[in-house]
């Protein structure tokens, strides 16, 4: 609402602030185990609004996963995957970062067999 109507073909990044964390593995998770881990990410409830916007292709998160860290469901990623919306984790998202208006290019590595693969991310900010 803030920002208008989700233009089609977008891609939604959400930042937590999580990246600060990044080089610190206990805290970047939040536990040394994964039945243990505790960090932010989407609620089903807002993966399922993001898929009925039918505007969004992608989700992007600065977080170690789309799922919050001990999620046994991984509700969002299967809400997300039955909708054709890719997602992306360990986002680097600088906190400067516009809120709206860039374009933003997702390359991934082409690997066979496997449910992911690395990306390389490229953003283009209001013409610069």
């Amino acid at each position: 609402r803030r920002h208008g109507p989700i233009p089609p073909n977008s891609v939604i990044l959400a930042y937590f602030n999580w990246g600060q964390f990044y080089e610190d593995r206990i805290k970047y998770l939040g536990a040394n185990n994964s039945a243990s881990y505790k960090f932010p990410a989407l609620s089903p409830e807002a993966a399922q609004w993001i898929a009925n916007t039918n505007k969004v292709v992608g989700v992007g998160l600065d977080t170690p996963g789309l799922d919050p860290g001990g999620s046994t469901t991984n509700m969002v990623h299967k809400i997300l995957a039955e909708n054709q919306i890719y997602g992306l984790e360990n986002v680097k998202i600088p906190k400067d970062y516009p809120e709206k208006g860039c374009h933003l290019y997702v390359m991934p590595m082409l690997l066979a067999g496997g449910t992911g693969a690395p990306v390389r991310i490229i953003s283009y900010l209001n013409g610069n």
